[in-house]
């Protein structure tokens, strides 16, 4: 699978590595296919490797980071040279996490905690690559943790051709433009006969754009919407009252706001009063009667 990361392609290789208990011969086979795909640039390997490469990083400062876990096994080894042959990098061991974010497999008795499935990527791919962790609480029925990472990606933007002008014809719907143009074509025309068809036919037409341009215009060469045959000064008017007509609804909403606030504080301060009235009235009548 391929994605566009950082302006670039970068290859996605999903694997599978054979078990810890599988011989010697399928491990080295796997390697060999493995180390095949690894000639092009941009590449995240990610999947089950079925290797411990632990946390020592002696020796291995390029591939591993300071944040690895557990031991290494023989299979962790044989990765950690892969990586070294092929100048790859360890993703997971380059961002701290909780051991719950880090761990990617348990035994179904819950004793073996170990992490074996592993994000890894080449100088370029790696780049691109700004978190691995391991969300604990997904299992999806088997006894491994989903591992998600995150990547930078770039989004292409689409390129936008440059509009070409054209004349704004429907300017002459107006009447005064109109008349303008009737007026220039008269004017400039030649009379009489000036040659051949093909020699007539390109000074009409000539005649005819000149005029029209200095008549009507131009649209310019950036995409505008407005720039359209609907968009007038009718429109433009009614689009500028409409917004005043909305921020003056929105004042008087907050005024209105303001008003219903204030009546409540005033009502509170009536129920306050009247209660308190009530309560002295009480208390004398029963002064009263004693």
């Amino acid at each position: 699978m391929k994605v566009t990361t950082e302006g670039r392609n970068t290859e996605i290789i999903k694997v599978y590595a054979p078990q810890t208990g599988c011989d010697d011969a399928e491990k080295t086979q796997f390697q060999n296919d493995l180390e095949q795909e690894l000639t092009r640039d941009n590449i995240l390997i990610i999947g089950d490797l079925n290797a411990q490469v632990g946390e020592d990083r002696r020796g291995f400062e390029t591939v591993l980071g300071p944040f690895g876990y557990g031991r290494r096994n023989t299979e962790g080894e044989q990765l950690l040279d892969l990586c070294i042959r092929n100048n790859l990098i360890i993703k997971n061991s380059w961002f701290k996490k909780r051991l719950a974010h880090k761990i990617t497999r348990y035994s179904w008795n819950g004793e073996q905690k170990t992490l074996i499935d592993y994000v890894i990527a080449d100088r370029e791919a790696g780049k691109s690559v700004i978190d691995v962790k391991v969300i604990p609480s997904e299992n999806l029925d088997s006894d491994h943790r989903l591992l998600v990472t995150e990547l930078k990606h770039h989004i292409v933007k689409e390129v936008r051709n440059r509009k070409m002008p054209r004349i704004k014809t429907w300017e002459l719907d107006k009447v005064e433009k109109r008349t303008e143009f009737r007026a220039r074509i008269v004017e400039q025309l030649p009379r009489g006969a000036i040659g051949d068809v093909e020699a007539e036919w390109n000074t009409f037409k000539t005649c005819l754009v000149e005029t029209a341009t200095k008549v009507c215009g131009k649209t310019s060469e950036k995409v505008r919407d407005k720039e359209t045959k609907w968009w007038n000064d009718r429109v433009r008017i009614a689009i500028k009252d409409r917004n005043k007509a909305r921020r003056a609804r929105d004042k008087e909403k907050q005024k209105t706001n303001k008003c219903d606030q204030l009546v409540n504080e005033l009502e509170a301060v009536y129920r306050e009063k009247k209660l308190s009235a009530k309560r002295r009235r009480c208390a004398g009548g029963c002064l009263l009667t004693g």
